[in-house]
C-alpha cells in the first residue's frame, strides 16, 4: 500500500489499543482486508486515504455481518473490525483473528464523506463525491470508485438522451422501465419533482450477483434535451448515500451553452475599407470587418463608467462618446494610443453627439438647469465645441415637451433592449446635416423632431409624432416610425415641404435604417410570440434573489429584417430569429453589406432558473447582444462581435494594412445593389444558424 502497513489508531473514535505485540498480526490481517475489498470492488486497490481498526469478539461465524437465507456457525469469534477509506468512501470489514473468515458490513451506518466537487462539460453539470473517478462513455458519464458499475459499490451515471421535442419527463422515466438496470425492478409508485424540468423515482432491483442494489432514476427535460441520471449503491447500504445523492440531484444542471454555439463567432475574409467604431465590454474600439474588436480607444471601463453612444467624424480620423454614468463627453483619435479628452460634461442623458460636416465642430445637449417660461418643461441647451476640446459655444435653448420618461422594466431581454435602442425602444436624435441644419428629440421619450439652424436661428418643431426618426442620408428626409407599437407605421418625412407619406410595410416595423444612397429603406420588426412567467410559491426566495423581482415574467419574440427598394416598393424580408428585437441597423458605407444587432430574449435565463442553474451559470444564461454582417444582395448574415453600438466611418477610414488588399480590388462607394424581386412564396428568411 502506499500509505504503508504500519498500524494507525484513531482515538477519537474510541477504538482499543492493540499491544505492540500483536502488530505484526494486525498488519497481516489488514492485508486480507484490502486484498477482499479489493475483490469485492472488482478493481486493485493501491492505496487508502485512511484506516483505523478495533479489537472484537463476534457474536458467530457471520462477523456480525450476516447476509440473508445463510445460517451460521454459533460461537464467539475474536477478530478485527477494519474501518478503510478508499476514494472518500468508508468500508466496514470484519475479520477473524485466523483470517479464516472475512467479511465486507454493509448494514452498519458508516457516514459517507460530503465533500462534493463540480464535473461540468458543454451539456450538463452535476457535483459527484470527490475522489470518485469519471468516466466518459460518449453518450454516458460514469461517476464511481471504478469506470463500471459494480453491484457492492455506490455510483451515478448521466446520460445524454439527446433532442427531446414530444415527452415529459414522466414520459422518459415510464421508458425507463425497459432498461436493463430496471430489470425485475419494484419502483415506489411515488415520484418527486425537481422544479419543473426534473422527475424522480426511486426502485430495488436484483443486481447481476443476486444481490439487492437500491436506486433513484431522475429524468430531466430542458433547452430541448433529455438527461437521466441514476444513482444506486447496496440496498443495505443505499441509507447511508441518499442525502448526498438527493443534495447532487438537486445541483444538476443542463447547460444551455454558449448563445453560439450553433453559429460561432468567425469574421469575414473582407471588409470595406471602412472603421467600425463600437462598445466592446464598456470600452470604446474601432476595427475593421476582418479584425473585430480592433484597436480599444479607452480602456478604463467599469460598472461605474461604460462608454456609449460613439460617433464617428466624416474624415474618419476622430471618435467622440459618452460616459452616460458622469454625463460627459469625450473625443479620441480614431487610430488610438492616445488618452480620450474630456470635451464637456453636463449632458442630457440619452441624447448622442454629432459632427458637423466637415468634422471640425462636435454637437451635443446639456441641462442648462433651468426651465422654460412655463415653468414645467425642463429647458436643455444644444452647445457644439471644436473636436479638439476648445472654444465652445452655445447654438441655443431647445425646450423639451413634457413626457413621461420614469418608464423601468423587470425584464431583462427589455432592459437590454432598451439600452441598445433607446427608453422603450425609442433612441433620441441627434443629427447635423450638409446644410446646417440639426435635427434633434422633442423630448426624452423619443417623440417629435425639432429643429435648429447652426447659428442657432430657424428653430422649429419640424414633426410632432415621428419616433426612432432616422435622417437621409443627404439630410432631404426623415425615416421613422408613426403611432404606437400596436398599430405603428413606417414613415418617410420630406423635409422641403413637410410632407409625409406611409411606406406599406408586410410586418410591423420596429426600427429603422437608410441605406448609404438613400435608395432603399430598412427596418426591423419584433412579434410577441408568447409570455413566459414564473410565479410558484416555493420558488418565490430563489427567484428574489435571481431576479430581484417576483412573480418575474418575460415575453418572447420573432424579430425580422426587412429591406424596401423605393422604386420598386418590394417588401423583402432578409433576415430574422427568435429574439427580442433587431436594432442599429447599418448599412456599410460602400453598400456591400450591413450591420445589425440582435438582442436575444430571456428564454435561457427562465430554462436556467427552472433548471435550477447556480448564480454564476444563470448570469451565463441572460440575454445577450450579437452583431451580424449580412452581405448584400442578400446572402447569409455572419455572427462576428458580441457588441453594442456599432457605427461605421467614411470609406478609406480603414486602417492600414488595409484587409481588403491589392488597391484595384478595393470597394468604392456607388449606387446601392438593387434588391432581387421575388416570386409568391418564395422564402427569404434565413435562420440563424
Amino acid at each position: 500500500l502506499a500509505m504503508g502497513l504500519g498500524v494507525a489508531f484513531v482515538i477519537s473514535l474510541g477504538l482499543v489499543l492493540a499491544p505492540v505485540t500483536a502488530q505484526e498480526d494486525v498488519s497481516d490481517a489488514l492485508k486480507k482486508a484490502v486484498a477482499f475489498l479489493s475483490q469485492k470492488l472488482g478493481k486493485p486497490i493501491t492505496s487508502l486515504d485512511t484506516y483505523s481498526y478495533s479489537n472484537a469478539t463476534f457474536a458467530d461465524a457471520s462477523l456480525d455481518c450476516p447476509e440473508d437465507g445463510k445460517v451460521y456457525s454459533p460461537g464467539a469469534v475474536p477478530g478485527y473490525k477494519f474501518l478503510l477509506t478508499v476514494r472518500g468512501v468508508s468500508y466496514d470489514v470484519h475479520i477473524s483473528t485466523d483470517k479464516t473468515l472475512i467479511a465486507l458490513c454493509t448494514d452498519t451506518a458508516i457516514k459517507q464523506p460530503s465533500t462534493l466537487t463540480l464535473f461540468r462539460n458543454p451539456q450538463f453539470s452535476i457535483a459527484y463525491p470527490d475522489g470518485w473517478r469519471v468516466s466518459d462513455r460518449t453518450t454516458e458519464i460514469y461517476f464511481g470508485l471504478g469506470v463500471a458499475p459494480i453491484c457492492s459499490q455506490p455510483g451515478m451515471s448521466v446520460t445524454l438522451l439527446g433532442p427531446i421535442t414530444d415527452k415529459t419527463p414522466d414520459d422518459l422515466l415510464d421508458g425507463y422501465k425497459q432498461n436493463p438496470n430496471a430489470t425485475g425492478a419494484q419502483f415506489d409508485p411515488t415520484r418527486t419533482s425537481l422544479g419543473s424540468v426534473g422527475r424522480s423515482v426511486g426502485f430495488v432491483a436484483p443486481c447481476a450477483d443476486g444481490s439487492v442494489r437500491q436506486s433513484r432514476v431522475t429524468t430531466f427535460v430542458t433547452y430541448g434535451r433529455g438527461f437521466r441520471v441514476w444513482q444506486f449503491a447496496p440496498q443495505s447500504a443505499y441509507s447511508q448515500w441518499a442525502d448526498i445523492y438527493a443534495k447532487i440531484i438537486e445541483q444538476f444542471s443542463a447547460s444551455a451553452g454558449s448563445p453560439n454555439s450553433t453559429n460561432p463567432i468567425v469574421l469575414p475574409s473582407r471588409s470595406p475599407l471602412a472603421l467600425i467604431a463600437h462598445v466592446f465590454a464598456g470600452n470604446i474600439y474601432v476595427g475593421a470587418l476582418t479584425n473585430l474588436p480592433g484597436t480599444p480607444i479607452t480602456t478604463d471601463a467599469a460598472s461605474d463608467h461604460n462608454y456609449r453612444s460613439v460617433v464617428v467624424s466624416p474624415t474618419g480620423t476622430t471618435v467622440a462618446f459618452i460616459d452616460p454614468d458622469d454625463a460627459t463627453l469625450y473625443s479620441a483619435s480614431a487610430k488610438g494610443g492616445m488618452p480620450p479628452h474630456k470635451l464637456a460634461d453636463k449632458l442630457v442623458p440619452g441624447y448622442p453627439a454629432a459632427f458637423k460636416a466637415d468634422g471640425s465642430e462636435v454637437a451635443y445637449v446639456i441641462d442648462s438647469g433651468t426651465k422654460a417660461k412655463d415653468g414645467t418643461h425642463p429647458l436643455y441647451t444644444l452647445m457644439a465645441v471644436e473636436a479638439d476640446g476648445s472654444s465652445p459655444r452655445k447654438i441655443g435653448d431647445i425646450t423639451a415637451t413634457q413626457a413621461n420618461c420614469t418608464s423601468n422594466t423587470t425584464d431583462p431581454a427589455e432592459q437590454l433592449y432598451w439600452s441598445a435602442a433607446g427608453t422603450n425602444g425609442n433612441g433620441l436624435l441627434l443629427a447635423w446635416t450638409r446644410s446646417g441644419t440639426l435635427y434633434y428629440s422633442l423630448g426624452c421619450d423619443g417623440i417629435g423632431v425639432g429643429q435648429i439652424g447652426e447659428d442657432g436661428s430657424k428653430q422649429d418643431v419640424t414633426n410632432d409624432k415621428l419616433r426612432r426618426v432616422r435622417v437621409a442620408p443627404d439630410g432631404t428626409q426623415l425615416l421613422g416610425i408613426a403611432g404606437d407599437d400596436t398599430a405603428a407605421k413606417l414613415v418617410r418625412f420630406n423635409l422641403s415641404d413637410r410632407s409625409s407619406s406611409e411606406i406599406p410595410t408586410t410586418a410591423t416595423p420596429d426600427q429603422v435604417g437608410w441605406s448609404p444612397d438613400g435608395k432603399v429603406l430598412y427596418y426591423s420588426t419584433a412579434t410577441s410570440k408568447k409570455a413566459l412567467t414564473l410565479d410558484a410559491a416555493d420558488q418565490k426566495d430563489r427567484g428574489l434573489k435571481a431576479f430581484a423581482v417576483w412573480p418575474f415574467q418575460t415575453k418572447l419574440y420573432t424579430t425580422s429584417l426587412h429591406g424596401i427598394d423605393l422604386s420598386t416598393s418590394v417588401d423583402v424580408p432578409l433576415y430574422g430569429q427568435d429574439g427580442r428585437a433587431i436594432v442599429n441597423i447599418a448599412p456599410s458605407p460602400d453598400g456591400a453589406g450591413m450591420l445589425f444587432l440582435v438582442v436575444q430574449d430571456a428564454s435561457a435565463l427562465v430554462e436556467g432558473f427552472q433548471n435550477n442553474v447556480s448564480a454564476s451559470d444563470l448570469r451565463r444564461d441572460a440575454p445577450s447582444v450579437m452583431l451580424y454582417w449580412l452581405p448584400l444582395p442578400p446572402g447569409r448574415a455572419q455572427l462576428i462581435a458580441m457588441t453594442l453600438d456599432p457605427v461605421w466611418g467614411p470609406m478609406e477610414s480603414a486602417p492600414a494594412p488595409t484587409p481588403t488588399g491589392n488597391p484595384a480590388n478595393r470597394p468604392t462607394f456607388g449606387p446601392q445593389k438593387p434588391l432581387p424581386t421575388l416570386e409568391p412564396g418564395v422564402p427569404t428568411v434565413e435562420a440563424a444558424e
